[in-house]
């Protein structure tokens, strides 16, 4: 759609007569102004997001184990396969021994090992015989299945028990961690 505009030189003059004033009536000249034919919708920088990824550890210390079982999903390599673990090329653990071999159970197990200084992870599936759940295997996940709320109150119990006898010491006059001394 075109429009008309109009340059003003200069304003009208009503006192002179008509024939000078039609010479100084304003030339009218066309210029092309362009409307918009569809309404300014905008535009955002921010409007997508992807889903989360879901890594993390799959199955805990204690957790039964099937061959071919995803354990972890990570990025790097912040766990590292042990016996009967395997690595996938995008650093996810996968067992690779499990409950149809030889008719055992098989447990996941964590745990820490120095190698040249540094801390490593180690993932490893064991037979659930050979698996001691009473040992610190992190990461372990507490509070799903009976016996690992056994564990959690023989560990509570135990620590008690401690720190009740190391009171009595200290009370006898004994070094220990509450002993204090009396000048």
């Amino acid at each position: 759609m075109l429009a008309l505009r109009c340059s003003t030189l200069r304003p009208p003059h009503h006192s002179l007569p008509f024939q000078l004033q039609l010479q100084l009536q304003p030339k009218f000249q066309s210029q092309a102004v362009r409307h918009a034919t569809k309404k300014a919708g905008g535009s955002s920088k921010n409007g997508r997001d992807s889903p989360g990824q879901h890594y993390g550890v799959k199955l805990w210390g204690g957790s039964k184990v099937v061959s071919g079982n995803i354990i972890v999903t990570q990025r790097g390599t912040r766990y590292r396969p042990g016996e009967g673990v395997k690595i996938a090329r995008n650093h996810t653990l996968f067992s690779v021994l499990g409950k149809h071999d030889e008719g055992e159970e098989y447990v996941v197990k964590y745990e820490k090992v120095v190698h040249n200084t540094k801390q490593r992870n180690l993932v490893s599936v064991v037979k659930r015989k050979d698996y001691n759940f009473g040992s610190a295997s992190a990461p372990v996940f507490l509070g799903t299945t009976k016996e690992q709320k056994a564990i959690r109150v023989a560990r509570a119990l135990e620590k008690t028990a401690l720190l009740m006898a190391e009171a009595q010491r200290s009370r006898l006059g004994g070094e220990g961690k509450f002993a204090t001394s009396h000048i």
